[in-house]
C-alpha cells in the first residue's frame, strides 16, 4: 500500500474519531488484502461491523459511537448517546457504554449486537446535527424524545438547562413538536414538560435551584421571582436565583463543585458586595442541604423571611 493511500485513510479516519470504514478504504485505493492483513497484524482493530479502528488511536465513547452510526447506515446517536455527546445533565456515569442510536422506520436495516437501535417515524434535517462530529439528533430533537426514556424530573432539568442556556428555545422546540405530531409521532411527557414551563423569562440552570423553587412555593410564601434580575449603578445585571423584591431578599444556591477555586470564589463575593451595597440580604442555600436536609432550608427562609418582614413593618410605622 502507497504512501498516498496511508495518507488518505488516515486523513479520513482523523474526521471519525479514528475510524474507518470497508468502503472507505476500498474507494482511497486500499485493497480488501491489505485490510484483511492489518487486522491480522494488530494494527486495525474491528470496532463494528466493516468499521475499524486504525493507528492505535484511544477507544473513547464518542469513537464507539461513530462506529455504531457508520456501521448502521443512515443512523444517528439519540437519547442518552445524543444527550452525552452534546454534555447534558442526565447523570450518566463515567463508565456507560451503553449505545443507542435511532434509523427511520422504512430503513432495512437487522438488527445489531451491542446496539439499541430505534425506529423513528421521521428523522428531518432540521432533528439531525453533529456534536463533536458525531451524527446524532439535534439538541433541540434530543430533549424532546429524552422524556421518553428519564425520569420527568430528571428530564425537566435537562429541558431547564438548555433553555437556560439559549441553546434552544421553547418557542422553536413546539414547532419541532409540532412537526413530530404531523407524522403520527407521541411526545405527551415531552408536551407536559413544555406547558409547564409557558410564560417563564427565565429557566434555572440546575435540579438545586430548581428543587428549591418547588420548596419555596409548597411553603405558600408570595411576594418572590425566579432568576430575578438586579440593575446595578454601573449598568451590570446580577442575578439571583431566588428573590422576594418588596424585602430585597435574595437566596443563592451555592455548590463546593462550582466555588471552590480562588477566581470564582473571588467574583462571588465581589457580586455579593455589590448586591449587599444596594441594601440587599443574601441567605446562601448549600446544595447539599437542598438533597439533605429540605426541612431545614425551609426553616431558614421562613426566617429570613419572617425577620425582614418584621423590619419593613416597623421602618413603615416609624416613618408614619
Amino acid at each position: 500500500m502507497n504512501t498516498g493511500v496511508q495518507q488518505a485513510i488516515q486523513r479520513r479516519a482523523e474526521l471519525q474519531h479514528g475510524l474507518i470504514t470497508r468502503p472507505q478504504a476500498l474507494a482511497r485505493g486500499m485493497k480488501s488484502a491489505d485490510i484483511q492483513r492489518h487486522v491480522a497484524r494488530g494494527h486495525w482493530v474491528v470496532a463494528g461491523r466493516g468499521v475499524y479502528r486504525v493507528g492505535g488511536a484511544p477507544r473513547t465513547y464518542e469513537q464507539s459511537v461513530q462506529a455504531a452510526t457508520l456501521a448502521v447506515r443512515g443512523s444517528v446517536a439519540c437519547l442518552r448517546s445524543a444527550a452525552w455527546l452534546y454534555k447534558l445533565p442526565i447523570g450518566l456515569d463515567d463508565d456507560f457504554e451503553e449505545i443507542e442510536i435511532a434509523i427511520v422506520q422504512r430503513t432495512r436495516e437487522r438488527s445489531i449486537k451491542h446496539l439499541t437501535v430505534f425506529r423513528v417515524e421521521a428523522l428531518d434535517l432540521a432533528d439531525r446535527s453533529r456534536p463533536l462530529g458525531v451524527p446524532a439528533t439535534s439538541i433541540s430533537r434530543t430533549v424532546l424524545d429524552l422524556p421518553e426514556v428519564l425520569d420527568q424530573k430528571v428530564a425537566g432539568k435537562v429541558l431547564d438547562h438548555v433553555l437556560a442556556r439559549k441553546r434552544t428555545t421553547l418557542d422553536y422546540l413546539g414547532k419541532r413538536l409540532a412537526a413530530l405530531a404531523a407524522v403520527g409521532a407521541d411526545r405527551g411527557l415531552a408536551a407536559a414538560l413544555l406547558a409547564e414551563r409557558q410564560g417563564r423569562r427565565h429557566h434555572p440552570d440546575s435540579w438545586y435551584q430548581a428543587r428549591l423553587v418547588e420548596l419555596v412555593r409548597r411553603l405558600g410564601l408570595e411576594g418572590w421571582l425566579e432568576e430575578h434580575e438586579v440593575v446595578l449603578p454601573n449598568g451590570k445585571r446580577r442575578r439571583l436565583d431566588l428573590a422576594f423584591v418588596l424585602l430585597f431578599l435574595g437566596i443563592e444556591v451555592v455548590s463546593y463543585l462550582h466555588h471552590s477555586q480562588l477566581v470564582e470564589w473571588a467574583a462571588d463575593q465581589a457580586r455579593n458586595n455589590e448586591l449587599v451595597g444596594l441594601g440587599w440580604w443574601i441567605l446562601y442555600i448549600t446544595t447539599y442541604d437542598i438533597e439533605h436536609d429540605p426541612d431545614g432550608v425551609a426553616q431558614q427562609i421562613l426566617a429570613a423571611v419572617a425577620r425582614l418582614t418584621a423590619l419593613r413593618n416597623k421602618i413603615a410605622d416609624d416613618a408614619g
